[in-house]
C-alpha cells in the first residue's frame, strides 16, 4: 500500500515537472523574431524599446499573445513557404489577446496603463496589417473591412485613453510616446491647400458637420504627404498610414460606409500616402491596389481628388 502511494506522490511529481518545463517551441520562435523593428518598421531598430515591449509583455499575457501574433504575421509575408501556417497562428494569437483583453478589470496602474497603450498601438497595425493584404475585386469590401478594423480598434484605444496620460508621460514608455506611439499626441496637420478647399466648399451632398469630418480626414493625409519631402520628418509622414484610421472622426467612417464620393475620394488620397510606404512590410503594394479600386468606383470625374 505504502509503495502504491508512493509510486502515485512520484507520479504526480513528475506530471508537475513536466507541466513547469513544457515548451512551446512555436511560441519561442515568435519571439525570437520579434523587435521593435517588425512592429514599427518606419523607425529604426532600437534595443532599448524591444526591451520595454517585451518587458511590459512578460507581466500581461495579453499583450505577449499579440506580440507573438504580429511576429507571426510579419513571418507570414518573410517565409512564403510556411505563409499559411504562420498567417493561422497569427490570428488565432490575436483573437485570444483581444479576448483576455476585453475580459480584463480596468486598472490604472503604471505598468497596467503601459502594457494596454503598447497593446492597442500593436493591435492596431496588426489589424491594418490584415486589411492591407486581401485583395478584394471590389471597393465596398476594401471599406467594410477598413472600417470595422478602425471601430474594433477604436474600442481598444477607448479603455486605453481612460488612464492617467501624464503618469504615461513621465514612465519608462514616454520616448515611445513622442516618437507616435501615441496617436493622441500625433502633430497637427497644417490647413488645407486652397485647392482641396475650394474642391470641399463646392459641394452641395454634404452639410457643414460633413465637411468638417472631410477637412479633417484630408488635412492628416496632406499633411503627412508633405513630410514626407523632408528627412528629418518623412518618419512622421509614414506614421501617419498607421494612426489615420484611428483618428478619424466618426463622421468620415459612416460616409465612407455610405459609399459618399467625396470621402472615398478622400480614401483615395490615402492610397497614395500608402504607395509612399511600399517599402514596409506592412504595406507592400496596397498603395496601387485600392487606387486602382477607388479610381473605377469613381471614374474620371473625380481625378481632380487624385
Amino acid at each position: 500500500m505504502q509503495d502504491a502511494e508512493n509510486s502515485s506522490a512520484t507520479s504526480s511529481l513528475r506530471m508537475k515537472k513536466a507541466q513547469t518545463t513544457d515548451v512551446n517551441m512555436s511560441h519561442l520562435e515568435l519571439l525570437v523574431h520579434f523587435s521593435f523593428a517588425i512592429y514599427a518598421p518606419e523607425l529604426e531598430e532600437d534595443h532599448s524599446s524591444t526591451k520595454l515591449v517585451l518587458e511590459a509583455a512578460l507581466r500581461e499575457k495579453y499583450l505577449m499573445l499579440e506580440v507573438l501574433a504580429i511576429s507571426a504575421r510579419y513571418l507570414s509575408t518573410a517565409h512564403t513557404d510556411e505563409a499559411d501556417c504562420y498567417s493561422r497562428q497569427a490570428v488565432e494569437l490575436q483573437t485570444k489577446a483581444i479576448e483576455l483583453f476585453n475580459n480584463e478589470d480596468t486598472v490604472t496602474a503604471d505598468e497596467n496603463s503601459i502594457a494596454r497603450l503598447l497593446f492597442s498601438s500593436i493591435l492596431g497595425r496588426h489589424m491594418l496589417v490584415d486589411v492591407l493584404a486581401r485583395r478584394d475585386p471590389d471597393l465596398g469590401s476594401f471599406v467594410d473591412r477598413f472600417t470595422q478594423g478602425a471601430r474594433v480598434h477604436r474600442g481598444v484605444r477607448a479603455v486605453t485613453t481612460a488612464q492617467e496620460w501624464e503618469i504615461l508621460l513621465t514612465s519608462k514608455v514616454g520616448p515611445l510616446i513622442t516618437k507616435g506611439l501615441d496617436p493622441l499626441g500625433f502633430h497637427d496637420p497644417p490647413p488645407l491647400r486652397p485647392h482641396f478647399m475650394s474642391l470641399l466648399s463646392r459641394t452641395a451632398r454634404l452639410d457643414d458637420h460633413d465637411k468638417e469630418a472631410c477637412t479633417k480626414a484630408l488635412c492628416m493625409i496632406e499633411g503627412a504627404l508633405d513630410d514626407l519631402q523632408y528627412p528629418d520628418r518623412s518618419s512622421f509622414g509614414l506614421r501617419m498610414i498607421f494612426v489615420w484610421p484611428i483618428l478619424l472622426p466618426e463622421r468620415f467612417i459612416v460616409l465612407l460606409e455610405r459609399g459618399i464620393p467625396e470621402a472615398i475620394a478622400i480614401l483615395g488620397r490615402y492610397s497614395i500616402l500608402l504607395h509612399a510606404g511600399e517599402s514596409l512590410w506592412q504595406v507592400k503594394d496596397a498603395g496601387p491596389y485600392l487606387l486602382k479600386l477607388i479610381s473605377s468606383f469613381l471614374g474620371s470625374d473625380w481625378d481632380e481628388w487624385l
